[in-house]
């Protein structure tokens, strides 16, 4: 049995996973399924880069490694 359209929308719009998608920074109609690959970011991680980058290593320097819990 093949679904149109329709069905494929109607089960779009009623899938638990649905907001899940919202969590991820995917470019517009994307649809990404390979599973060989780390996957497409969680937009969560953007902020703890901007951390570990601008504040950990840009101000704490060398102090970040006991400081931010490097080692």
């Amino acid at each position: 049995m093949r679904a149109d359209e329709n069905d494929v929308a109607t089960l779009d719009a009623v899938d638990p996973l649905r907001r899940m998608r919202d969590l991820f920074q995917l470019p517009d109609g994307v649809i990404y399924l390979d599973g060989n690959s780390l996957g497409p970011p969680p937009k969560a991680a953007f902020a703890e880069l901007e951390q570990a980058a601008r504040r950990e290593w840009g101000e704490g320097l060398i102090r970040s490694w006991n400081a931010a819990g490097w080692c």
